[in-house]
């Protein structure tokens, strides 16, 4: 991975530690990339927050403590807690707005916008990829569907600014220092999308939260993904909430299968 720091500040050896600025989609539900930008805080403990709208429960809110937190003009329009999702048109601008000049280091924790942040030659941003953004490259016809777009009169008009979009993404993509992806299987979805590489790190498991036991034979194992949205699992397991069905269908003896309840997908050992 590339070096950084522009050697002016804490990035000399010896010297302080640098200015990070963490910038993370938006702060809405506590799930699996707040799980990942908890870690990142962690690391980083002295990082600022940037981020579209912070809308998070006060409950999910102690990985936060400690940390500056700037939000975007999409946190005040009108119903922007229940429809922030819906001003898609206006996060690349709202994404670009942030100052981020006085910092040594810039880390994206992104699966949509984050990685569109405005950065200096001489800084280091290292974009931290859940995903490349799903509904502009590989689940268009479900956002369509989701916000009820699918044919109606309007969807060439929709389908127009997601191909608008690819592009942006794409070329906020090139603008990024490193990339890291969480898993392999998104590290080819970078190559694909973005046409780079990226090093694989994969996310922060608490492994003292449960206990394997190598003597008895796999039974069960439920994907616990996000089910909202366009990330839904479905009875066929050609949309899962996350990567697992895919996966499990190249392992051997492993087989897959997903409830038609919308709430996980199983899979089971013969």
């Amino acid at each position: 991975m590339t070096n950084f720091g522009n050697g002016t500040s804490g990035m000399v050896a010896g010297e302080e530690y640098p200015k990070v600025a963490v910038v993370h989609d938006w702060l809405d539900t506590y799930a699996g990339s707040e799980r990942a930008l908890a870690g990142i805080l962690a690391s980083w403990p002295q990082a600022d927050l940037y981020t579209l709208v912070d809308f998070l429960p006060a409950a999910d809110r102690g990985f936060l403590a400690g940390h500056r937190i700037t939000k975007s003009f999409i946190q005040h329009l009108p119903l922007a807690r229940r429809h922030f999702r819906k001003a898609v048109p206006l996060m690349p601008r709202a994404i670009a707005s942030f100052d981020l000049s006085a910092y040594d280091m810039v880390i994206s924790s992104a699966h949509a916008f984050a990685k569109g942040v405005r950065t200096s030659p001489w800084q280091y941003h290292l974009c931290y990829c859940y995903t490349p953004m799903r509904y502009a490259w590989a689940m268009e016809g479900e956002y369509l569907r989701d916000f009820g777009l699918a044919g109606s009169p309007v969807a060439w008009l929709a389908r127009r600014e997601l191909a608008r979009l690819r592009t942006w993404d794409r070329e906020a993509a090139s603008r990024v220092t490193d990339i890291v992806a969480i898993s392999r299987y998104v590290a080819g979805r970078v190559r694909e999308a973005y046409g780079r590489e990226a090093t694989v790190i994969y996310p922060p498991v608490d492994v003292d939260a449960f206990t394997l036991r190598a003597d008895k034979k796999l039974g069960w194992v439920v994907d616990a993904g996000s089910v909202h949205g366009i990330a839904q699992p479905t009875a066929s397991g050609e949309t899962t909430s996350s990567d697992v069905g895919r996966t499990c269908r190249g392992v051997r003896h492993l087989h897959y299968q997903c409830t038609t309840s919308q709430t996980g997908c199983w899979l089971r050992s013969p």
